[in-house]
């Protein structure tokens, strides 16, 4: 997906494909081993795709807007709701506690490792919505900010480790309860 993406981006996706380029060989095997097991998933699942009615214990929710639903790992729709949704570092413990429980700490590293490269992937998404006609200027700040955050994601001290741990423990864990 990241490929097609900059092929469409072009020019416009030149700092996404040098990340990319240069980061790609050594995230790969992780995200070979936490997409080990892929199950549906929704793949966007930003606040608005997301209704919830009711209240208390009656309460129902709903993804609707399933353009662009796949398979994928487990912890896409986490990492990339919890990116969305802009989750606090407590939020975000909460959400992998409510999805895998005891074992929360075993996908921690996948759901670290994917973060940055889902922000490096919707960089590339805008790059390739900005080579469409007038829609440069509404994409580039997505861009900048997305790619921003992956590179610091990507670059942090600590995450070639990260990304040993994924490539060793991968993300076949199903939600808590299951």
């Amino acid at each position: 997906t990241m490929d097609h993406y900059l092929e469409i981006g072009g020019s416009a996706g030149d700092d996404v494909s040098a990340l990319w380029a240069r980061r790609r060989r050594r995230v790969e095997p992780a995200v070979a081993a936490i997409e080990a097991a892929l199950v549906p998933s929704h793949v966007d699942p930003v606040p608005p795709n997301i209704l919830v009615t009711g209240a208390d214990d009656a309460t129902t929710v709903r993804f609707v807007d399933w353009e662009y639903s796949a398979p994928a790992a487990p912890i896409w729709d986490l990492a990339d709701f919890a990116i969305e949704a802009e989750l606090a570092p407590q939020e975000e413990t909460t959400l992998l506690g409510a999805y895998a429980g005891r074992d929360a700490g075993r996908i921690d590293a996948a759901y670290r490792v994917y973060k940055p490269l889902l922000d490096l992937l919707a960089a590339a998404w805008a790059a390739s919505q900005m080579a469409l006609p007038g829609r440069r200027r509404e994409h580039e700040p997505l861009l900048r900010k997305r790619l921003g955050r992956a590179r610091a994601g990507l670059d942090a001290p600590g995450y070639d480790a990260l990304l040993e741990t994924a490539a060793r423990q991968g993300c076949g864990i199903a939600p808590a309860g299951h």
